[in-house]
């Protein structure tokens, strides 16, 4: 955690040094930041790097699925005749932490067309709703892979 209070200090140096505090100046202030580190070929900073890539890949994933959903709920609305299929879908989050089990909730609850329902916590099981559930073995298959393993690979690199 060092080395992101060291990188955001570096990012908000170099805002005040350009005079500015817009996006596109914080932004490129954290991606010099990023090349510095590279730079060091330091190990510890080689994780932190891979945390920062994986965060910034899901974060891109995860805005992408809100807006296609946002769109496929928009296009069924005006469609006068939505072609919901609604159905329940059960994910396996009993290898997950209990932060890291909300926190998918959370996400899944986020994203239109979907909305985390209960926790067994005994069975370490997830229940979602869906919306458009036409095959909910694919769903369940693609939600365990999209949010459940990649929440268990970043809370993984975070321990490492």
């Amino acid at each position: 955690m060092n080395l992101f209070f060291t990188h955001l200090l570096f990012t908000l140096l170099w805002a005040a040094l350009l005079g500015a505090y817009d996006a596109l100046t914080l932004l490129s202030g954290f991606a010099l930041g990023l090349g510095l580190f590279h730079l060091t070929l330091n190990q510890s900073s080689r994780r932190y790097r891979q945390r920062i890539f994986g965060l910034t890949c899901f974060s891109i994933f995860y805005l992408r699925e809100i807006l296609l959903s946002n769109l496929r709920i928009a296009a069924d609305i005006l469609r006068g005749r939505p072609r919901i299929q609604p159905g329940i879908v059960a994910l396996n989050v009993g290898h997950l932490s209990p932060r890291a089990t909300v926190v998918v909730a959370n996400l899944i609850t986020m994203t239109p067309g979907t909305l985390s329902l209960d926790i067994d916590d005994d069975k370490g099981f997830l229940y979602v709703h869906c919306l458009y559930l036409q095959d909910p073995s694919a769903t369940r298959a693609s939600m365990q892979q999209d949010y459940v393993e990649t929440i268990a690979a970043l809370r993984a690199s975070t321990r490492n």
